[in-house]
């Protein structure tokens, strides 16, 4: 996909991304100066969000999409690695039932969040169900214990058990449609996504 230019998502357009941040004018966008984007895919998500910033970095463990993302003009950090800096917003779309270690990746978000005006941005499809394409069993090597059957449940579940013991508060809640470009069977996937906006308590 990163080398035929397929894959591409969509998560929010700018606007509403503006509006996840309470930016309502230019000189309320330029409190951000950096944004992290975990898992950038093939960077359609991060284009809509990188006029923001003056500073847009990204990680992807697929090399082919680093490549893309590279060449957008993107700085592409080690997915385990961020060096000493600090970020005014991350955003982990659609990356914590992906990813190897999810309960690691929240921390050291939180590390590398600015404490003052950071924002994190999650999104994630329920029900959870986490799958690791590059463990040969597909199982992640850490869980995230989410209870309940209803969204409703499983929202309360992963704010309380897992987000507010690591320090993070919510301050906005929202569901927005998920889309992302097909194969040869669909043309396109649609799901729901559940996004989070949070900031450190």
């Amino acid at each position: 996909n990163g080398l035929i230019g397929r894959g591409r998502m969509f998560v929010y357009s700018k606007a509403q991304f503006k509006t996840l941040l309470d930016i309502e004018s230019h000189e309320e966008s330029s409190r951000f100066n950096s944004l992290l984007d975990i898992g950038a895919g093939d960077g359609s998500v991060t284009e809509r969000m990188s006029s923001l910033f003056k500073n847009v970095y990204v990680t992807e463990l697929s090399s082919a999409m680093q490549w893309r993302l590279s060449n957008y003009g993107y700085t592409v950090l080690d997915a385990d690695h961020w060096q000493n800096l600090t970020f005014d917003v991350i955003t982990c779309l659609n990356v914590l039932d992906r990813c190897e270690k999810p309960l690691t990746l929240l921390k050291q978000i939180r590390q590398h969040l600015n404490s003052k005006i950071g924002r994190l941005i999650i999104s994630l499809v329920l029900p959870f169900k986490p799958y690791f394409e590059y463990n040969n069993n597909h199982y992640p090597d850490e869980t995230i214990e989410i209870e309940g059957d209803l969204p409703e449940e499983q929202i309360n579940s992963f704010l309380l058990n897992v987000l507010q013991p690591l320090g993070f508060r919510l301050k906005k809640l929202t569901r927005l449609p998920y889309l992302c470009e097909g194969d040869i069977e669909r043309s396109y996937y649609f799901l729901y996504d559940y996004i989070f906006v949070l900031e450190m308590s």
